[in-house]
């Protein structure tokens, strides 16, 4: 039964990296440009995002995976489409210890979401994910996973349109 499965299995991942491969990284343009110091907040308290967004991971100056969970709407894929920077920088922290000294960590994760045009802040996420309470390789320390999907889901969810008093960001 098992080499029928096989060629099946292959198959499958083939088709989901190829899947994967055409859909990551789709940005053209230079990301070292969008690692920038942000200005000030803006001066109400809602967050927000303009346009479309671009995640960059901070720490390696690179693309950040995050990017590619954004929905395909808000996903800047051009410098001319990006409204929104988003500068996600991450930190381990130990967070315990396992069997036979193998060390437990948490990964935090803070996203900056700047004006493109203004450098001001709209928002700030910050998320952590905690390494699990058992490990099978009991000698190795383990970290968990950054929160990418959770970041993800909350630069998707947050409003677009500024408040009436404020006039619309600059295209």
């Amino acid at each position: 039964m098992f080499p029928k499965l096989l060629p099946r299995i292959l198959l499958a991942l083939v088709v989901g990296v190829v899947i994967a491969a055409c859909d990551s990284n789709d940005f053209t343009g230079d990301v070292a440009q969008y690692i920038v110091e942000p200005n000030e907040e803006l001066p109400f308290g809602g967050y927000i995002r303009h346009g479309k967004v671009l995640v960059i991971d901070v720490d390696n100056g690179v693309l950040d995976p995050i990017h590619d969970r954004l929905p395909k709407e808000i996903r800047a894929r051009t410098p001319d489409e990006v409204g929104t920077v988003a500068l996600v920088e991450c930190l381990h922290t130990e967070v315990g210890t396992y069997f036979f000294w193998a060390k437990g960590y948490s990964t935090y994760c803070d996203a900056t979401l700047i004006d493109w045009p203004t450098r001001q802040i709209l928002a700030g996420i910050g998320v952590t994910n905690s390494p699990p309470r058992k490990t099978f390789f009991f000698l190795w320390s383990h970290t968990a996973s950054r929160p990418t999907k959770s970041i993800a889901r909350s630069i998707a969810e947050l409003g677009e349109t500024p408040p009436p008093d404020l006039p619309p960001p600059s295209p």
